[in-house]
């Protein structure tokens, strides 16, 4: 295991914070979306605009050649998600 955290982005606006067994998606900086290693797909369960949803589809795409499921959380369950894997 690295002992790194990289940020990429992958679209205007869209970026992607990568560690080992986390990466999290920001739009317009407000995390929206992550994959946790042996956990799954996450996104937060709430309708931020036409763009934030593309952002979304932008991090399945770059996970993933196949469709992702992504499991819905309220923003305070995804942040909790998010701290206790970073």
């Amino acid at each position: 295991m690295n002992n790194y955290i990289r940020l990429d982005t992958i679209n205007n606006n869209c970026h992607i914070l990568i560690r080992d067994n986390c990466q999290v998606c920001f739009s317009y900086g407000v995390a929206v979306a992550c994959w946790i290693s042996g956990k799954g797909y996450y996104k937060v369960n709430e309708f931020f605009s036409v763009t934030t949803s593309k952002h979304i589809n932008l991090f399945a795409r770059e996970m993933s050649s196949m469709k992702i499921d992504f499991q819905p959380l309220d923003n305070k369950e995804f942040l909790q998600l998010i701290s206790e894997n970073l």
